[in-house]
Parts: structure tokens; sequence; C-alpha cells
């Protein structure tokens, strides 16, 4: 293959995707990165669709990820942001542990679920 059919190519394999039927859990991934994103003392990784069903127009996507702790302190990791360290401390009584029992390095699996629509862009989050 040439390399002036490469991006081609490329271009082919965006658009492709775009139009799929079934979304890739990458069309939520931004997303995800977005709302911890002012947690600096965490790590977001292990991204996984879990299952999804059409569903008329929509796509509901259950997913999961793994959240690691970076931080000395817990409550430090989302920078002081009542609301996100609000968020940590639920994900983590949800997997049957305390934030204050929380160190650097442990990880927990997260849970969730989204409704995808298609749009002209791809699949976006509703």
């Amino acid at each position: 293959m040439s390399k002036t059919q490469l991006p081609a190519l490329s271009l082919c394999l965006i658009f492709l995707s775009a139009c799929a039927d079934k979304p890739d859990v990458n069309v939520i991934a931004t997303d995800l990165q977005e709302a911890w994103s002012q947690c600096q003392g965490l790590k977001v990784s292990g991204l996984k669709k879990i299952s999804g069903e059409k569903n008329g127009d929509a796509y509901a996507m259950n997913f999961s990820y793994n959240l690691e702790l970076l931080a000395d302190d817990p409550s430090k990791a989302c920078a002081g942001n009542a609301e996100n360290v609000v968020k940590l401390a639920n994900v983590m009584l949800a997997n049957n542990r305390e934030l204050k029992d929380v160190k650097p390095g442990d990880r927990v699996t997260v849970n969730g679920a989204v409704n995808l629509v298609k749009s002209e862009s791809g699949w976006v989050a509703q």
C-alpha cells in the first residue's frame, strides 16, 4: 500500500465507524475523562463495553472502567472539589471500600450505563 493511500484508508475507517449500527466504547472515553478531569489524583483506565442494546434510535450501553488513586490523600485527589470528592466516596462505597482506607495505587472497578444517539457526526451521549 502506498503512502498516499494510507490517509484515504484512515478517513474511510473513521467515516465507517461513525456510521456503525453499534457504537464502540471509545465514543464515551472523552466524556469519561472529562467527568474525572478535576481529579488529578486519579487515573482512569481499562474502559470496556460490557453489553449494549439498540432501543429505537438510541443505543443503551453498559460499561466498566478502573479508577486508580495516585494521591496520598483521597480527599485531595479531586483538588478539593466537594462534588467530585463525594462522587469518589460513592464509588468507593459501591466497591465496599471507605474513602479513608484507600491508599495510593489502590484501584476500583466502576460500572456505568449510558444512552447514545446517532448524530451527523457519529454517536453521542444523551
